[in-house]
C-alpha cells in the first residue's frame, strides 16, 4: 500500500466541504462514519493509482521530498483525483443543455496530464 497522498482537508480546500460530504454520502442517509470510511477509501485508491502510474518514472515510490512530506504536485493531484473519485458514483451524467456530461472531467483531464507530466520529466517535483 502506498503513503496517502492527500487529506480530506486537501479536497476540501478544492471542492468545498458541502460537495465533498454530499459526495461520499451515497445512501443520502448523513452516516458519518459511512461518509469517512468512503473518504479513506477513496484516498486510498487515488494514491495507489498515482503509484501505478509514478513507478515508471526516476522517483521513488512512495513520493516524499527530501524533508520526508509529499510534494505539494502530488497532494493537488491526489486531492482533485479524490474529489472526482467520490463524485462520479452520484454525477456521472449531469446536463448541459439536452447533453449529458460529466462535470469533474476537466478536473480529471488536468490532474492525469499533469501527473503524466511529472512521469515523463517534462514537470520535475522536488522528490526522490
Amino acid at each position: 500500500m502506498s503513503s496517502a497522498y492527500c487529506t480530506k482537508s486537501n479536497a476540501v480546500d478544492i471542492f468545498g466541504n458541502a460537495n465533498i460530504t454530499a459526495w461520499s454520502d451515497i445512501d443520502n442517509d448523513g452516516n458519518a462514519a459511512t461518509i469517512a470510511a468512503r473518504i479513506a477509501r477513496g484516498i486510498v485508491v487515488v494514491s495507489d493509482k498515482i503509484d501505478d502510474v509514478m513507478r515508471r518514472s526516476p522517483y521513488r515510490i512512495p513520493l516524499t521530498t527530501p524533508a520526508g512530506a509529499t510534494p505539494t504536485a502530488i497532494v493537488d493531484i491526489a486531492a482533485k483525483l479524490l474529489g472526482v473519485w467520490l463524485y462520479t458514483p452520484r454525477g456521472v451524467e449531469d446536463f448541459t443543455g439536452e447533453r449529458p456530461i460529466h462535470m469533474l472531467t476537466p478536473i480529471e483531464d488536468d490532474a492525469k496530464k499533469e501527473l503524466e507530466e511529472i512521469r515523463s520529466g517534462r514537470k520535475p517535483i522536488d522528490a526522490l
